[in-house]
């Protein structure tokens, strides 16, 4: 059956009348859980606080003069990012569109698809150039339905027919492994193993998704006047490519070394229940690994910053590779004990010694000074962390804790840790 594009675009001449550069990157953008308008932050500072071969890890502040938000540690933020120039002007040139990429379009519904809308995301007029890097996600895993629509406008027969199959019950098997390749799923690798498949622009805005923003945890107290501040790591694809997102914002950091200004549009997201408890004398444990501790930092220097210490007791568990180059915010840490903003501090390191240890680890080292924290105590666990390997190992971990101290079979230490996320007392805070 045949699918054509239910929109239609149209050029205008006057070049006058082409919408600034931000109305695509801001106004058109969809924001989930947004708690407020986006607003353009200037970075102020930044640091490389671990520099290894596999992975950097950035502690970037913004400046707090035009930063109206209201938020409290443990909040997060939803950051903006901008597809990469060089693929935008790939993409241009090989739909043969460079020649009206900097020209006003309009784009409309065609008249026989009533029932049709425009994609919220989309603006209706301004630049192909910035509705590509500003709106729609370039790098997304393509759909069948998107994937379906390129058949129409590829000539090749053999390449229509293994489009048909990966689009068919069939061909499941390798349309998992392509969408499962980052460098093979973007639509200019998919054009380029595609070489006769010459969709028109329409095709494209009618089916990519929106560039979403990325969310990262607030690591500063909100008492903080000077800035907010987040973490970020750069890790690595096995082709050699970076996220979207951090590489973004490393151009972002570059910008910044050579004109001392650069605006990032951000907002801020609802809160969730990652926050420190309403009455201050409750204990709190934190469990973290790698950039995990973003958060704790928040948490750990508004507690820092308060003039009146009148707070109850904290542990942190901290996990990481070693105890060196990849210990995160370690004088800061060291910093909180001394004022008592932290009380306690258990660190291990994962590839500092012949002997892998990780948090789990050492959480079992003190199975009842934790079980009387947690249950006799009654103090407040967060853990923050990857959701495939740290998550379960640590509730693992904490389920055996329950275990030994109330000396309970494993259904009843379940039913114990599932009352304590019912009541908001074990909180976490995951990435994939």
């Amino acid at each position: 059956m045949e699918q054509k594009s239910k929109l239609k675009i149209s050029y205008d001449k006057d070049l006058n009348e082409i919408p600034p550069n931000e109305y695509a990157a801001t106004k058109y953008r969809i924001t989930p859980f947004s708690s407020s308008d986006i607003i353009s932050s200037s970075i102020c500072k930044y640091e490389l606080i671990t520099n290894e071969e596999d992975r950097k890890v950035y502690h970037l502040r913004f400046s707090t003069d035009n930063t109206c938000f209201n938020y409290q540690p443990g909040y997060t933020i939803g950051i903006l990012p901008s597809n990469c120039e060089n693929l935008v002007e790939k993409i241009l040139v090989r739909l043969g569109l460079e020649h009206v990429a900097d020209k006003c379009y309009h784009v409309c519904v065609e008249q026989i698809n009533a029932k049709k809308t425009l994609p919220k995301h989309i603006p209706i007029c301004g630049t192909l150039r910035n509705v590509l890097l500003h709106n729609v996600d370039l790098n997304s895993v393509p759909k069948k339905l998107f994937l379906r629509s390129l058949i129409n406008y590829t000539e090749d027969e053999n390449e229509r027919d293994k489009i048909s199959y990966l689009c068919s019950p069939k061909g499941s098997t390798e349309y998992l492994s392509l969408i499962s390749n980052h460098s093979k799923r973007s639509v200019l690798a998919l054009l380029e193993t595609f070489s006769s498949c010459k969709p028109p622009i329409e095709i494209l805005l009618e089916y990519l998704p929106p560039l979403l923003p990325r969310p990262y945890s607030i690591c500063s107290s909100p008492l903080n006047n000077d800035y907010l501040s987040i973490t970020f790591n750069v890790d690595k694809f096995s082709d050699g490519s970076k996220g979207l997102c951090v590489s973004w914002l490393e151009k972002c950091i570059r910008k910044f070394e050579n004109d001392k200004q650069c605006l990032v549009p951000m907002y801020l997201r609802s809160p969730s229940k990652f926050v420190l408890p309403q009455d201050d004398s409750v204990p709190i444990i934190m469990v973290a690994t790698g950039t995990g501790i973003s958060p704790f930092r928040g948490f750990l220097e508004h507690r820092h910053l308060q003039p009146e210490k009148s707070f109850g007791k904290s542990w942190l568990f901290y996990g990481c590779r070693d105890s060196g180059s990849n210990y995160l915010f370690k004088e800061d840490l060291k910093k909180f004990v001394a004022s008592g903003a932290l009380t306690r501090l258990s660190e291990c390191f994962s590839r500092e010694s012949g002997t892998k240890e990780y948090v789990q680890d050492v959480i079992e080292k003190y199975t009842d000074e934790l079980g009387y924290w947690i249950l006799q105590d009654e103090a407040v666990v967060y853990l923050c962390g990857e959701f495939s390997k740290v998550l379960p190992a640590v509730k693992k971990a904490i389920l055996q804790v329950f275990m030994s101290y109330r000396h309970l079979q494993e259904d009843d230490a379940k039913l114990l840790m599932k009352k304590m996320e019912d009541e908001g007392r074990y909180i976490v805070d995951s990435w994939n």
